[in-house]
């Protein structure tokens, strides 16, 4: 079984990553799934920008493989709420495109490309950034 509760750095932390470096610090709104256990599945939330914009993040851990339905289901219930709450007109999400699992849910999830386009950081990761309005 799993559960949702608020979001705290500290999860992420658990995940092997560092919520400073990933500007994660105090970012709202957000939640953590866990295990009834209280290990963390995700974290997810947004940034809200500006003019009803929004930037949506997601960081997963290995258990994320293991509950893919709870995952799915509670992003997306989520990511609705969170949408009417704030009257945002468009939300975007960048997606590793190499991670052809990320760029399917980002599809399933309602989000689409951007007129194609493609970004390449500095580490030559390649960035899908796609829109849900």
């Amino acid at each position: 079984m799993t559960r949702v509760v608020d979001y705290h750095p500290d999860h992420i932390k658990s995940l092997g990553k560092c919520p400073a470096e990933l500007f994660l610090e105090d970012t709202r709104p957000a939640i953590t799934l866990m295990t009834d256990d209280g290990e963390v599945i995700a974290c997810g939330g947004l940034r809200i920008l500006y003019g009803g914009i929004a930037e949506s993040w997601v960081i997963a851990g290995p258990l994320a493989e293991k509950h893919p339905l709870a995952l799915c289901k509670v992003t997306k219930e989520y990511m609705d709420r969170w949408v009417k709450e704030y009257g945002l007109r468009q939300l975007t999400a960048s997606v590793d495109y190499a991670d052809r699992k990320a760029c399917r849910w980002a599809y399933w999830l309602g989000f689409d490309t951007v007129l194609g386009e493609y970004f390449r950081y500095a580490d030559e990761t390649l960035l899908l950034v796609v829109m849900r309005s």
